[in-house]
């Protein structure tokens, strides 16, 4: 009785501090370990947020946003093609069938094109952050005894080895915290 009085407070006890880590309201004090509530009807504005521009050099990543307009263009599109793959499927007539076949494959034709396009522009924009990165690391390799030489003389002179802007111990690697619902 009395093992399985300790083995019952101890689980009690594990689950109240677990509990407590992962419940994120009454604390003052915030976490990166807590997860954060996500509230459904704030989950579109999460989406249209900008992100901060990541990597050292500063180049621009974003992700691909669509907006809501975009959204219900799309959901009525696939609503269309989907009311058109059944009426194919349901037709009996073989020259109707065949004209709403035409009709799908000419959606489904500018549905191709329009993603063609957009991946398109997303490579020309992938080679110009090639062309910039290619640039940089040629100047670097360029500079690299004169960046060598600068470093030698302040370490020598006393001076404390500086981090690049933003990157402290662990810093390599950004976390990502979904924002807290305030």
């Amino acid at each position: 009785m009395k093992k399985w009085t300790i083995v019952v407070l101890t689980g009690l006890i594990t689950a109240g501090s677990v509990s407590a880590a992962l419940w994120p309201f009454g604390s003052e004090e915030k976490t990166d370990d807590a997860p954060a509530v996500v509230n459904p009807q704030d989950a579109s504005e999460q989406m249209q947020r900008k992100h901060p521009p990541g990597g050292p050099d500063g180049m621009q990543r974003k992700r691909l946003q669509i907006s809501e307009k975009q959204r219900a263009q799309m959901k009525k599109n696939h609503q269309q093609m989907q009311k058109l793959v059944e009426a194919i499927r349901t037709e009996t007539d073989p020259v109707k069938k065949a004209e709403l076949t035409d009709q799908l494959r000419t959606k489904l034709t500018e549905g191709a094109e329009k993603m063609h396009a957009a991946f398109s522009k997303r490579l020309e924009q992938a080679e110009g952050d090639v062309a910039k990165m290619k640039q940089r690391l040629a100047d670097e390799v360029k500079n690299k005894d004169q960046k060598v030489e600068e470093m030698l003389q302040r370490l020598l002179s006393g001076e404390e080895m500086r981090r690049p802007e933003g990157k402290g111990p662990g810093e390599g690697q950004r976390r990502r915290t979904p924002p807290t619902a305030e």
